[in-house]
């Protein structure tokens, strides 16, 4: 899978959201998609939203991520997972 392919799938996911969600539906100036983050797994896209940001509602806008070798969008417990797995194995032992 190529970044522009990822795009256009975290595209129609943004879409997606925006129609069944209905807090996305209140969001009326998401922007188009940005590639923020890659992974050596996955890249994570964003759209931001100009209203969100004034309302101090963090993140800002939002996150889909997008796997690099099935398409697959992410949920966001297989995203907790993966950075705790991550912290989890680097984390150093302190000797005594």
């Amino acid at each position: 899978m190529q970044v522009d392919e990822a795009k256009q799938l975290a595209t129609q996911e943004v879409d997606r959201r925006h129609r069944t969600s209905e807090f996305w539906q209140q969001v009326d100036d998401l922007a188009e998609v940005q590639l923020t983050e890659e992974m050596p797994e996955f890249w994570v896209f964003f759209a931001r939203s100009e209203k969100l940001i004034q309302a101090s509602h963090a993140p800002g806008g939002m996150h889909v991520t997008v796997d690099k070798q099935s398409g697959h969008i992410w949920t966001r417990t297989e995203i907790q997972s993966y950075y705790e797995a991550r912290a989890a194995s680097s984390r150093q032992k302190i000797a005594a």
